[in-house]
């Protein structure tokens, strides 16, 4: 009978090991997809593979037999009659992430392709800054308080609270815990937990207005980028001037006139 070919794909490993149904994959993690074309028929047949690196990854194979261009790789798979040869492509999760899902996707130019798109979810994590304006005096010290918190899902890997101060790089900033946070949790209890809260003190030499930048981040996808910097305003006033005067301001109860004498009472 004439070859008869079918191909599929699935993901094979992430980092070496078999996935768990609903695991996620994470910054710096190696994804190797099987892709398997089955010739059903009794003679030989072949079929080039077109294969597209998803979004967020890198193709990170060594050796696969795929020829890329861009993120387009093609290889031809020849299949013997009644066999199933299998080839692997294989890429690493982008760091940090950005997108919520790893979509591969496969195309076959002969016989037909089922389950030839694998779609794997990525980790996420929504982190979030607040700063607080205040008001102070040239010359004199002032802090300014931030925050940084992961709202989730996922525990923030390399969560990161970095505050600048405009015109004063010598700003000195600390935070609890240390920036960066190896995992900051998304639980938020005990209050606080899923937080990273910061310090920063400048001392302003000029009047006017100073802003103050906190950016929050992580390795993760964070699926609203939008709330990651806020900005504070500290208003710095000059020193008080003071001068005092004094004046006659009446005599026997009325205004004094240019002149006036003042007599004995």
């Amino acid at each position: 009978t004439v070859a008869s070919l079918v191909t599929g794909k699935a993901l094979a490993t992430i980092n070496g090991t078999a996935p768990t149904a609903g695991q996620l994959v994470h910054p710096g993690d190696r994804l190797v997809y099987r892709i398997t074309v089955a010739n059903g028929g009794g003679t030989a047949g072949n079929t080039t593979l077109t294969e597209t690196v998803p979004a967020g990854t890198s193709y990170s194979g060594t050796a696969e037999g795929w020829s890329c261009t861009g993120s387009s790789c093609t290889q031809t798979v020849n299949a013997a009659a009644n066999a199933s040869p299998s080839v692997n492509f294989t890429v690493t999760v982008n760091t940090p992430g950005t997108v919520s899902a790893i979509n591969n996707s496969v195309t076959s130019s002969t016989g037909t392709c089922t389950n030839c798109t694998v779609s794997t979810t990525a980790a996420q994590a929504d982190m979030s800054s607040t700063t607080t304006s205040t008001a102070t005096t040239v010359n004199v010290p002032v802090t300014v308080s931030s925050t940084c918190t992961n709202n989730g899902p996922q525990a923030a890997t390399n969560a990161t609270c970095a505050v600048s101060v405009s015109g004063y790089p010598g700003a000195a900033t600390t935070c609890t815990p240390v920036s960066p946070v190896v995992s900051l949790t998304a639980a938020t209890t005990p209050v606080g937990t899923n937080q990273m809260v910061c310090t920063t003190t400048f001392t302003p030499t000029t009047a006017g207005s100073v802003t103050v930048t906190t950016t929050a981040g992580s390795d993760l996808h964070d699926p609203t980028p939008g709330n990651n910097v806020t900005t504070g305003a500290v208003t710095v006033n000059t020193v008080a001037s003071l001068v005092t005067g004094k004046a006659l301001a009446t005599i026997n109860g009325t205004a004094p006139t240019a002149g006036q004498l003042a007599h004995p009472d």
